[in-house]
């Protein structure tokens, strides 16, 4: 299977060497919700996808991850690190097989991705995610790594994985 650095939906620009970062698709000021994609594993035609840490999750791996912050605290901190600042309120693994469940996306749509959707109740960062000073999302926990091709990694995700809210 073909890997390719590529930036998924909602994603920035790609620039050589570095790939996918996710944006804050969607805040909700009133209730303190931002909601955007966590990662991507495939893009559209099906290619695995190289994210910025060089990291290559499959899609069971990302499956798993999708899936491990329902089972433990899902809260939210700014960039891996200090105080919860909120907590999950959201987490789908989307693939082609449950998109065409749900009747959602194109036929031919390979991607497969997780959308998250944080409430952020430190009054504090909700107004850096309402400015735009935290935009992106991330995904945060222990994982197994294997290098590959180029620099890039098979990843392993580990039992504590969790998602994690906005980042600066």
């Amino acid at each position: 299977m073909p890997i390719r650095k590529r930036a998924g939906a909602g994603a920035a620009t790609a620039r050589p060497g570095w790939s996918a970062r996710f944006h804050v698709e969607k805040f909700d000021e009133k209730r303190g919700v931002a909601l955007g994609w966590a990662s991507f594993s495939k893009d559209k035609s099906g290619n695995l996808i190289i994210d910025h840490d060089q990291d290559v999750i499959r899609p069971h791996e990302l499956e798993r991850a999708a899936y491990r912050p329902t089972e433990i605290a899902g809260t939210a901190n700014v960039m891996h690190q200090g105080p919860d600042i909120g907590h999950l309120v959201e987490s789908v693994y989307l693939d082609t097989e449950k998109r065409k469940a749900m009747g959602l996306g194109a036929a031919d749509d390979q991607s497969v991705g997780w959308w998250v959707g944080y409430q952020i109740t430190d009054p504090v960062a909700r107004a850096k995610v309402a400015a735009g000073d935290y935009p992106e999302l991330s995904i945060e926990g222990w994982a197994d790594r294997v290098e590959i091709e180029g620099g890039a990694h098979w990843t392993r995700i580990g039992r504590a994985s969790k998602g994690r809210g906005p980042k600066p």
